[in-house]
């Protein structure tokens, strides 16, 4: 029989898969989490698989699932116009709102400002892809932080497109090693100045920005393992590795004695397979609907000859792979097609007149960090957030998606997010809402017909409907296709050889998850794997709070300590 604990300390290592934080540990690499390995709970996590992702953060945050939250991710379809848009975090209760807890919230990805939540509250001060304002509750008191310890050096400058540029690499993991020492300054310092906390939850950013694009140096499997820039990644993610285990040891070593530790993550990482459903599969759509490509067809006789993955000597900067990928289409504009013709230097000027997204080179960009802002939070939301997304490929082709049988959403989870034109949902919709299914399947069946041109596998792993038919509720996505390895390129019976394209970054997302938890009267155990969403009930129940009724998961915390006393 246990009581109430007195504390609960949350530690969020984002996007960590556990193979990979498991031979850190047994090589001597992470040796403050190797300690608290030996002092916990083991407790391997399943997140869901569709839009994982877009929804792993904020179903944490709120603990309650994509249909009780009307949320399913941060993009948005408008079947009125056929455009696709980003949106900010959903902005609903947490699951420490209205606990009474005197809380300390620390930049912990998709969470929102609440006026329902006793304590600190602060966000946006690192997170990758935060999807809110830099911001805070008691406002002034992330002011404070960046004037006291500085802004995180990585936040929002960790996205480029730079896997394979050896000076990105050492100046994003140089960023993601200073930022890991300035949380644990930061977390400490809000911890002290808040003597009274109970609950406190922050999230390591860096082990999910670093994967990103340095995942060809963590794994020995990974198709870019041999690229020219692996080697500096294999450093840059050691360092970073080393970093987030100082930051780590030093927050944990200076919790009260009082304290269970929570460590955990949401979802994993490996080698990306995001090019089907960023261009290939968006490709073969279009020209098995038009019989004509839309993005050229270049460097075929060299990637056959060399079985070279697809990156030019050029793309040195992270920038310059989209920039190159984007000028590759079939149907530019006559100005464009002028552009690419005159020096570089004349670029900018006629810029505006093609409408091209501009990707300048590294260093050219400014990397401003806003301070904090003095919205309210009813308008934070709303006006706080400067969100394009004329970068994504699946976006290219939504001048033509109103005359296609189906189409590729935006989404971020490598997945082919796949929706169906129905007549009478989508403004000129072309299928039958009675051959939902079947115009389903035929799309599925010719992505099924790709296979890897170096393997001669399919390039499929497994297929999920959302939903049986056009009026059923749920995400804009129809159904999903997941793909079974990393390629360049793709063959297809009808249209032949798609690609090779460059590769965009080295690492995309499992749903995979972890939780290791020790602290008083806690003794060390495996336990068997849970879903994700049993996470956010257990840190209540651990401080015998009752969670919400309409919370997704069930505790797990007797199996850590035994039922509640009393």
């Amino acid at each position: 029989m246990r009581g109430r604990m007195s504390r609960v300390a949350a530690i969020g290592l984002d996007a960590a898969e556990w193979w990979w934080v498991e031979r850190l540990m047994d090589d001597g690499s992470m040796p403050n989490i190797a300690k608290l390995r030996e002092q916990s709970v083991m407790v391997p996590l399943q997140n869901v698989t569709a839009y994982r992702a877009e929804r792993a953060w904020t179903d944490f945050v709120t603990g309650r699932d994509a249909r009780t939250n009307d949320y399913w991710g941060t993009t948005l379809f408008d079947p009125a116009t056929y455009t696709a848009s980003m949106r900010g975090a959903h902005d609903g209760p947490a699951f420490w709102s209205g606990t009474g807890l005197r809380s300390v919230i620390f930049d912990v990805p998709h969470s929102v400002l609440r006026e329902d939540v006793d304590g600190i509250q602060v966000t946006a001060w690192g997170a990758h892809s935060p999807q809110y304002p830099r911001a805070s509750f008691p406002q002034g008191t992330l002011r404070a932080i960046d004037e006291r310890f500085g802004p995180h050096p990585a936040f929002d400058a960790d996205s480029d497109l730079g896997w394979n540029d050896p000076d990105y690499i050492a100046r994003l993991t140089e960023a993601l090693v200073v930022g890991a020492q300035r949380r644990a300054d930061a977390a400490l310092w809000l911890l002290e100045h808040n003597p009274d906390w109970q609950l406190f939850v922050t999230v390591m950013s860096e082990t999910h920005s670093a994967p990103h694009h340095l995942w060809h140096g963590a794994d020995t499997r990974h198709p870019l393992a041999g690229t020219r820039a692996s080697g500096v990644a294999r450093e840059g993610m050691q360092r970073v590795a080393a970093a987030l285990d100082a930051a780590v040891g030093r927050i944990v070593e200076n919790l009260p004695d009082d304290a269970v530790v929570t460590l955990f993550s949401m979802h994993g990482m490996e080698a990306s397979h995001d090019l089907p459903s960023l261009v290939l599969v968006p490709e073969l759509l279009h020209r098995l609907t038009f019989g004509k490509p839309f993005l050229e067809d270049v460097h075929q006789e060299r990637w056959v000859a060399d079985g070279m993955p697809a990156v030019d000597p050029e793309h040195r900067y992270p920038w310059a792979i989209m920039g190159t990928l984007y000028d590759r289409r079939v149907d530019r504009p006559l100005v464009e097609r002028v552009m690419s013709l005159l020096p570089v230097g004349a670029h900018r000027a006629l810029r505006r007149l093609a409408r091209r997204p501009e990707y300048p080179a590294l260093g050219e960009r400014d990397h401003v960090i806003l301070s904090e802002s003095t919205l309210p939070p009813d308008r934070l939301l709303t006006e706080g957030l400067d969100l394009p997304f004329d970068w994504a490929p699946p976006v290219w082709y939504a001048q033509n998606w109103h005359r296609m049988p189906a189409f590729v959403l935006p989404s971020f989870s490598g997945d082919a997010h796949l929706r169906i034109n129905v007549t009478g949902r989508e403004r000129d919709g072309v299928v039958d809402a009675s051959d939902f299914r079947r115009v389903g399947q035929r799309v599925i069946d010719e992505i099924a017909a790709c296979t890897d041109p170096r393997s001669g596998l399919s390039i499929v792993e497994s297929v999920e409907w959302l939903r049986g038919n056009p009026d059923d509720t749920g995400p804009d996505a129809d159904l999903i296709v997941r793909f079974a390895a990393p390629v360049d390129a793709v063959t297809h019976p009808k249209v032949g050889l798609i690609g090779p394209l460059p590769h965009m970054r080295a690492g995309t997302h499992t749903s995979n998850g972890f939780a290791l938890i020790s602290g008083p009267g806690i003794e060390p155990k495996n336990l068997s794997q849970h879903p994700a969403a049993d996470l956010p009930p257990t840190l209540l129940d651990l401080l015998s709070v009752r969670p919400a009724d309409d919370l997704a998961g069930s505790s797990f915390a007797a199996e850590i300590v035994g039922p509640v006393k009393a």
